[in-house]
């Protein structure tokens, strides 16, 4: 069974890539232009098991998890993991910051890697609130 970082479980991804730059089409990530992240003034509905786990699990626990070391990681610090709500939830959102997640996937889209599928702009519009609210469990 192959391990889910293997490029070669990627392939398809990869030729896609590599065609669409062939064509001259864009495939890097947009910086997120839309309203900046609040958290709404009854709360979130927004939750760690509703949002933020499947949305880390989709975008950044091919790299981004604890189970995973050396090569498998493509370069992610050890200390970064988004499988799990205590390692995902360390950076503190309370002073309006919304920390490196958000600055990485938002502000400068390069987070997921440019080969990959980005978050639509929705998601990460529930990032944000996410984020805002101080990340309910």
């Amino acid at each position: 069974m192959r391990h889910r970082n293997d490029p070669r479980t990627h392939r398809p991804r990869a030729l896609f890539a590599g065609a669409a730059a062939a064509a001259g089409l864009a495939i890097a990530g947009c910086a997120y232009d839309g309203p900046a992240p609040s958290c709404p003034p009854g709360g979130t509905a927004l939750t760690w098991e509703g949002f933020a786990q499947p949305f880390y699990e989709s975008y950044c626990t091919r790299c981004h998890a604890s189970d995973l070391d050396g090569w498998y990681r493509q370069g992610a610090p050890g200390y970064w993991n988004y499988d799990d709500f205590e390692e995902a939830t360390v950076v503190d959102t309370a002073d309006g910051d919304l920390g490196v997640v958000w600055r990485v996937v938002a502000e400068e889209a390069r987070m997921p890697p440019n080969s990959w599928v980005r978050p639509s702009r929705g998601e990460i519009a529930d990032l944000g609130e996410w984020l805002a609210c101080g990340q309910p469990e």
